[in-house]
């Protein structure tokens, strides 16, 4: 017998397209119940829900559903029955200040991140549920809920069948920065207003760090003011940047980078410190504020900034080596790409790297601080960051025509705790793969090194103070939803487990 396709319409409530089960009674009178995920294909409008069953017209006498439960009859001390539908998949929060996002998939228990002063929010949830308890309470679109830890969402199917669910809502532990922009990309651009916890700053610039701008990833951002700022008590100046921390769910392995060099370095580092990043109403996550190596007082006091990159952006001043082939480019002053001042820079650089080819040892140490080569050699090794000497790689040439490196390195990527703890990286590359056959780099290599090895407990013991602070806020920042308090514990200490024994493979390489 040819079968037709049934078609079965119910001017019904939305809700009550997630009941549990359908039941097909024949024209023999035996009735058959099938799930929900059984049909054919299902269409919800905002009066009907449409049921597509392929079954012979001929056969079947009835469509009928299964037993409902009304809202009040729900038991919400009965024991969890997960089915199709009393899933809970996302929610979204509004306040006066802040829009957030959270994904309950795979079980995940997210954090919500509030602003201070909050008290309350109006979330909104995606469900195949039918009612929505929250802390023993009916809820309904437009409701109110308190900020607290643990909130308790139950979630409960037409048959009565729940589901539990939890999340927290906190507030960030580290300093909030509002941005509002009048749109984003790799060009500057005026921003509508900036404040750091709460407090107004002067007019300023954005533009998108690199040479693309992905709205669906976190970016990091350059920032210049009209005037020099002071920001959470870090020296003044127009220039800063907003590193995004983009491939570290722990926020913790951009500040550990800085750490390490402020150890290791006696020089000038730059400073930077963790904010939470709120950006046109919207939660942007854990970014670092850090200052950007510019020519000032309390910066690089004397001479030209330039940055060794792997290319150059559209726009920029620079020049490529001739030996080395590296690309420099000048960051402060601006030069101009035939300005006098690159001229002469790329003639010091080529003179260097013609001294360090020929291991002109007397000459290379007159024209390049080698402690600062060894002390930036030693923090990107114990990183193991793959982008040294070809990303963020930032270096000055004073009035003397001498050349510093600046230790520091962003280093969110790095610090890679899925990757081996053996293999070097900057010190096989460029000006350094030469520099160490020189007896006095190589000693500069190993006391900057031993600053390191000597410090060892007290840098893992940094670690867990810093990430007893995190939690919160990597948690709420962290885009995956399997990610939560134990998984960030575990990371941590992968994370503390992979920087030992990178020193201790560092310490049988630089005996």
């Amino acid at each position: 017998m040819k079968k037709f396709l049934l078609t079965f319409s119910a001017c019904v409530p939305l809700l009550a397209f997630s009941q549990g089960e359908v039941k097909v009674t024949f024209t023999n009178n035996k009735t058959i119940s099938l799930p929900m995920e059984a049909v054919d294909s299902m269409m919800s409008e905002p009066n009907q829900q449409v049921f597509h069953l392929s079954y012979s017209s001929d056969d079947v006498k009835n469509l009928s559903f299964s037993e409902t439960v009304s809202e009040k009859d729900v038991d919400l001390k009965a024991s969890d029955k997960p089915q199709p539908f009393n899933q809970l998949f996302s929610m979204s929060a509004e306040t006066k200040e802040i829009k957030v996002y959270a994904s309950f998939a795979d079980g995940a228990n997210p954090i919500i991140p509030l602003l201070p002063k909050t008290e309350s929010f109006v979330p909104s949830f995606s469900t195949s549920g039918s009612y929505i308890f929250i802390n023993g309470k009916a809820w309904k679109e437009g409701d109110e809920v308190k900020i607290g830890k643990n909130i308790e969402v139950k979630v409960v199917a037409y048959n009565g069948d729940v589901r539990t669910y939890h999340f927290d809502a906190v507030t960030p532990s580290c300093p909030i920065i509002e941005l509002k922009t009048n749109g984003l990309s790799t060009d500057w651009s005026d921003l509508k207003s900036i404040s750091v916890d709460g407090k107004s700053l002067d007019a300023c610039k954005i533009k998108v760090k690199g040479d693309s701008y992905d709205s669906g990833k976190k970016n990091s951002f350059n920032i210049k003011f009209d005037s020099k700022q002071e920001i959470l008590n870090i020296t003044k100046n127009k220039r800063w940047t907003l590193e995004a921390n983009a491939g570290d769910h722990a926020c913790i392995r951009g500040l550990l980078g800085y750490e390490i060099a402020n150890r290791v370095s006696g020089s000038w580092n730059p400073q930077a410190k963790k904010v939470v990043l709120v950006m046109d109403d919207a939660y942007m996550g854990c970014y670092l504020i850090s200052e950007q190596p510019r020519v000032c007082k309390g910066r690089v006091e004397e001479g030209i900034v330039m940055c060794i990159e792997d290319a150059p952006d559209e726009g920029d001043d620079y020049f490529r080596s001739q030996l080395f082939n590296s690309v420099f480019i000048m960051k402060d002053p601006n030069t101009g790409m035939d300005g006098a001042k690159l001229v002469r820079t790329r003639e010091v650089v080529e003179k260097l790297e013609q001294a360090i080819a020929a291991k002109k040892w007397s000459q290379v140490h007159s024209m390049l601080d080698i402690q600062s080569v060894a002390e930036w050699t030693v923090i990107n090794e114990i990183a193991k960051n793959d982008k040294s000497f070809g990303s963020d790689t930032y270096i000055y040439m004073d009035d003397d025509k001498k050349i510093h490196f600046i230790p520091s390195t962003q280093s969110a990527k790095a610090f890679n705790a899925d990757s081996d703890t053996e293999g070097f990286t900057a010190y096989d590359r460029n000006w350094v793969s030469l520099l160490k056959d020189d007896s006095d780099f190589n000693s500069a290599l190993k006391k900057a090194f031993e600053k390191v090895k000597s410090a060892e407990t007290d840098i893992l013991a940094w670690i867990d103070k810093k990430a007893d602070q995190n939690v919160g806020d990597a948690l709420a920042n962290s885009y995956s939803s399997s990610y939560n308090r134990e998984t960030y514990k575990n990371e941590i200490a992968n994370l503390k487990d992979w920087l030992s024994a990178r020193i201790k493979w560092l310490s049988s390489e630089w005996k």
